[in-house]
């Protein structure tokens, strides 16, 4: 039999394992059954092997981030958004947005490439644009703005907050993730 601690094969009639300790009895039943899981075969990984599934879903996400952060970005430079009375934030906008835009469009390359970074900078991405909401809505809170401009803010933080949450933990669990970026 093999030890549920360790996994080393033991004498049948041990009452406790000679590698590490731990007892073999459970309920004073003497466990015989080794578990363990199944072996990675190429077959097994290339069925989630793909852009499709859930990933769908982060590439659509990416495509409307990218494009609202561009958009953002446009707006600073085209005097659409009003910076009097908070002082030192057009610079703030204009590296947040540009370098978030920026970071966007590479996501979507190194996506369509099944580049094996992908979910390296995509956590980045997603941390990145949290602390930027976070860092926003902390900062914003400290100047005399009308009562609904914060809303906006506050919403952002929180779907920023979630969405790391959420798509943070499908990245880095996702099967189909870890089989799909690995060039």
């Amino acid at each position: 039999m093999y030890c549920k601690n360790c996994g080393k094969e033991i004498d049948n009639k041990a009452s406790f394992c000679k590698y590490c300790g731990d007892s073999t009895r459970e309920l004073g039943v003497n466990r015989t059954i080794k578990t363990t899981p199944a072996p990675a075969t190429n077959e097994n990984i290339s069925k989630y092997k793909g852009l499709e599934g859930w990933l769908t879903l982060v590439i659509l996400g990416l495509f409307i981030s990218a494009g609202r952060l561009g958009y953002e970005f446009i707006t600073i430079f085209s005097g659409g958004t009003d910076y009097s009375g908070i002082g030192g934030w057009l610079f703030y906008d204009t590296i947040t947005m540009g370098g978030l835009t920026a970071l966007a469009i590479y996501l979507i390359y190194l996506f369509f490439k099944k580049n094996k970074k992908f979910p390296k900078f995509y956590i980045i991405f997603l941390i990145s644009l949290m602390v930027v909401n976070i860092i926003t809505v902390v900062a914003l809170s400290s100047y005399d703005l009308e009562a609904g401009a914060m809303d906006e803010y506050f919403e952002n933080a929180g779907r920023s907050v979630l969405g790391a949450i959420i798509w943070g933990l499908y990245i880095t669990k996702s099967k189909r993730v870890k089989a799909t970026f690995v060039e």
